[in-house]
């Protein structure tokens, strides 16, 4: 699978130490889920293929549904993400906030 977004952090650097990848200010982009998570702190790992974030907005583009969080966290593999801490969820479409 591997892979399937980037990190544009403009802002702040990014450090590699091997199958991690840290980075700060910036977001991420899903192409093939159409996710795009904006958020303070990134960290992800190559090898499990997750991704950990704090306070953070995770949007799916095309439902126009976001989710807003303390922390995020993305599991490539299952597709899974989860959210703790405050977190308010916000359809744009059907102006509904949870």
């Amino acid at each position: 699978m591997g892979w399937n977004g980037f990190i544009n952090d403009n802002k702040s650097e990014r450090s590699h130490l091997g199958n991690i990848i840290l980075a700060n200010e910036g977001y991420v982009f899903f192409p093939k889920k159409k996710l795009r998570i904006n958020a303070q702190n990134f960290k992800y790992d190559k090898k499990k293929l997750t991704l950990s974030i704090k306070k953070g907005v995770a949007e799916f583009t095309e439902n126009k549904i976001k989710i807003y969080a303390d922390e995020l966290y993305y599991d490539e593999n299952k597709s899974i993400l989860k959210a703790t801490g405050d977190v308010q969820i916000n359809d744009v479409i059907n102006d509904i906030n949870i």
